[in-house]
């Protein structure tokens, strides 16, 4: 060995252990967080936060719309391109219009109704929701789908790669299936 590779050695031998890190206040780094300038220079207001945050908790990645907040989604949805609007309609199982004011509404309406129905929704009835989904019985989920209208089990239907019928029952048994199979 060479005297520098053995003086890197005996130093990293007497320093076997890191001095501890002195914990900031809460206040200060809320403040800090709060103060933070970005590279590029822009300006960010509160939906760019609360876009950041959802990338944090993987939202954008969980909803087909690619988050579960209104005012995110009208933002993304004004800067998109009719091509960027008819790839979402097809991802999300929304008619394709023509006429963009119509296009709007489609994809707003679906995101509503995506919203409403899913676990990340906001609302009353929101532990309903969460006891629901925690619960991994046969009869519960029986009876959660049950309850939903014939256009909701059809799109459920269509999402498992299903055919969707306009028998309640048939698509119950065939939800059913998928359930029992999901392991």
């Amino acid at each position: 060995m060479d005297d520098i590779t053995r003086k890197i050695i005996e130093e990293g031998q007497k320093h076997t252990e890191l001095p501890d890190a002195i914990p900031a206040p809460k206040e200060k780094v809320q403040e800090s967080l709060e103060n933070l300038n970005y590279a590029d220079g822009k300006e960010r207001d509160e939906i760019d936060e609360i876009e950041a945050k959802e990338k944090m908790r993987g939202a954008d990645l969980i909803s087909p719309f690619g988050t579960n907040d209104t005012r995110v989604f009208k933002r993304k949805l004004a800067n998109m391109s009719s091509s960027e609007k008819t790839k979402l309609a097809e991802k999300t199982a929304t008619r394709i219009y023509a006429d963009a004011e119509l296009q709007d509404e489609a994809l707003t309406k679906a995101f509503h109704e995506w919203r409403g129905t899913n676990w990340g929704s906001t609302g009353g009835r929101t532990e309903e929701k969460v006891k629901a989904l925690a619960s991994d019985s046969l009869e519960d989920f029986e009876k959660k789908l049950k309850s939903k209208t014939l256009s909701e089990l059809q799109e459920m239907a269509m999402k498992l790669g299903f055919t969707p019928s306009f028998d309640r029952i048939r698509l119950i048994s065939a939800l059913k299936q998928a359930y029992l199979k999901r392991g």
